[in-house]
């Protein structure tokens, strides 16, 4: 294209379509708190059902699994580290286990409150020192 035939009203349109997304998406980035609570609640309140209808509970893994899975690739897609290793973890756990037995729950609850501490503290990328503690707590419980 030549300058002649519009070619630079159309880079020029593109370059201001993609600064403007790129900083859609670094306001997004920022509140991981809204990226990930829907599937937080999700998982948060199927741990719950199990520990209250426990003829529930190995169903109620499903949903604990779902929550995870999605917050692994939130985590993965917008650069929050911690939260994919947390969430990566969880799963991998997940599909080791064979029902919903207390020690299970017990991990999940770990799993839910380290999401928890990591959103609370606004934690990203690896989390640095403190995301190493939440890592190594975990992974000492499963």
């Amino acid at each position: 294209m030549t300058e002649g035939d519009g070619g630079s009203d159309l880079e020029a349109d593109l370059a201001a379509r993609l600064a403007a997304a790129e900083t859609a998406l670094a306001e997004m980035t920022t509140d991981l708190d809204s990226l990930i609570g829907d599937d937080m609640l999700l998982a948060t309140q199927a741990y719950q059902k199990a520990m209250t209808e426990p003829a529930k509970a190995d169903a109620a893994l499903k949903d604990i699994y779902t929550g995870f899975h999605n917050i692994k690739g939130i985590g993965g897609s917008f650069g929050f580290d911690l939260v994919t290793s947390v969430a990566m973890h969880m799963c991998e756990y997940l599909k080791r286990a064979d029902s919903a037995s207390d020690a299970v729950l017990e991990t999940v609850a770990h799993h839910l409150h380290a999401l928890q501490q990591i959103v609370d503290a606004e934690l990203t990328g690896d989390g640095g020192p403190e995301g190493k503690a939440i890592l190594a707590r975990l992974q000492g419980r499963s």
